[in-house]
């Protein structure tokens, strides 16, 4: 049996080798597309849309939206699920709305890798209740839609669900030594004496 198999070999051995790099050909092809293909991936852009407390403060909450990829996005599209607007009634107010809306009506021409675009979202101030109330009108919860240019021709497009609790609900300690600590407690002095000046 085994001299069968050798001799049919012998015979075709020509054959099978060719078939052999035929088949190891298509095998690195394969491997460097999928090589280039990852390449071009981990080279993308990548904009993120994400709710953060503002530095510095304890009762605002930015809009941040950045390239956290390798290369700039181009043309930058930003759309917001309910669109954020500001009602004709409160238009005399003193908001910080108008910038946000301004900022994202048009496309942004490029957004450079860990560049990144900053907008208050929410901004919290004393209303009827013990907490604080949003006195933006935006909602409280929204949908971001981004869509870039990256390498290539094909359009990039991901979507963002942000709710202002997951950052509302954010529990932190405060040391009496940190910077703000400090701060705090000179105000507290200060408004004690001026509570005590005003007595006399």
């Amino acid at each position: 049996m085994w001299q069968d198999v050798l001799g049919w070999f012998d015979d075709h051995g020509g054959g099978v080798s060719a078939i052999a790099a035929v088949v190891t050909g298509v095998i690195a092809i394969v491997t460097l597309i999928r090589a280039g293909s990852d390449s071009r991936m981990r080279s993308q852009p990548m904009v993120l849309a994400e709710l953060r407390p503002a530095k510095d403060s304890d009762s605002v909450i930015d809009l941040v939206v950045r390239n956290a990829g390798a290369t700039v996005a181009r043309n930058v599209k930003v759309t917001f699920d309910p669109v954020i607007e500001v009602p004709p009634e409160r238009a005399h107010e003193p908001l910080v709305t108008p910038s946000l809306v301004q900022r994202y009506a048009a496309e942004i021409p490029t957004l450079a890798p860990a560049q990144e675009l900053s907008n208050i979202y929410w901004a919290g101030e004393h209303g009827s209740g013990s907490g604080l109330e949003n006195r933006e009108p935006t909602p409280d919860r929204v949908t971001v839609t981004v869509e870039y240019s990256g390498l290539g021709w094909r359009r990039l497009r991901d979507s963002f669900v942000l709710d202002i609790k997951v950052v509302t609900l954010t529990t932190w300690s405060e040391s009496s030594n940190s910077m703000i600590g400090r701060v705090r407690a000179i105000a507290s002095a200060l408004d004690s004496i001026s509570k005590a000046a005003h007595k006399r």
